[in-house]
C-alpha cells in the first residue's frame, strides 16, 4: 500500500506520465511497459523496506577499496541510501525512462536495487506485491488523474511512509476535483 502510494505522489507531480501512462494502459492494460517502468522507479525513489535486512556473510568479502568482511559478520544494506548513490545519474528525482530497454544505466539499476531484497531469505510475497501494483494502478490511473495538494513527509518506523500527503483526484474527462488523504500514519507508545 505505501509503494502504491508514494508511486500516486510521485506521478501526481508529472502529468506528462499521467497522460502517456493512460494511453498505454488503454492499448496494454496492466502490462503497459510504462507502468512496470513507473513501478520501479517508485520503488527505487522510495523504498518501503528502507532499512533493507540485515544478513550474516558466509563467507569473506573483500571491497574494491581493499577491505575484508570477515564471514559470519552481520551486515545491513539500507535501500534507502543504495538507491541515491552517486553512480545513479540525478538520483533524487523520479524518472521511470532510466528504466527503458536499453537506457545507459538500466543493467546496473536491475544489479544494485532490489526492493524486495534478494536470495534465499527475499520477500516471498514480492510477486503478489507487483501484481497488485500493476492491477491497482491501471486501474486508478486509467480512471484518474492526480495532482499535488500538499507534499508528503517522509515517516519512518518499520516502513517509509507518505505523511500528511494530500492529492487532488480528477476523473478522466470530468472537470471535478476532490481531495484525497493517504493514510495516516499511527503512533504507537512502548510503554
Amino acid at each position: 500500500g505505501f509503494s502504491m502510494a508514494w508511486i500516486l505522489c510521485e506521478i501526481a507531480k508529472r502529468p506528462d506520465i499521467q497522460d502517456e501512462l493512460a494511453a498505454e494502459l488503454a492499448a496494454h492494460g496492466k502490462d503497459s511497459p510504462l507502468l512496470v517502468r513507473v513501478i520501479k522507479e517508485g520503488m527505487r525513489l522510495r523504498p518501503v523496506a528502507a532499512m533493507g535486512s540485515i544478513r550474516q556473510n558466509a563467507e569473506h568479502v573483500t571491497t574494491p577499496e581493499g577491505h575484508v568482511i570477515p564471514a559470519g559478520s552481520e551486515c545491513i544494506m539500507p535501500l534507502y541510501l543504495l538507491c541515491r548513490e552517486d553512480w545513479i545519474e540525478d538520483p533524487e528525482t523520479f524518472r521511470p525512462e532510466r528504466w527503458e530497454d536499453g537506457a545507459k544505466q538500466r543493467a546496473d539499476l536491475e544489479r544494485q536495487i532490489f526492493p524486495f531484497s534478494l536470495g534465499a531469505r527475499n520477500c516471498v510475497g514480492q510477486r503478489l506485491a507487483m501484481s497488485t501494483m500493476r492491477s491497482v494502478l491501471s486501474h486508478v490511473l486509467l480512471r484518474f488523474k492526480f495532482g499535488v495538494h500538499s507534499e508528503p513527509v517522509e515517516d519512518f518506523f518499520l516502513t517509509l511512509k507518505p505523511e500528511g500527503a494530500r492529492l487532488t483526484v480528477t476523473a478522466r474527462g470530468r472537470a471535478t476535483a476532490t481531495a484525497a488523504r493517504m493514510p495516516r500514519t499511527q503512533t504507537v507508545s512502548a510503554n
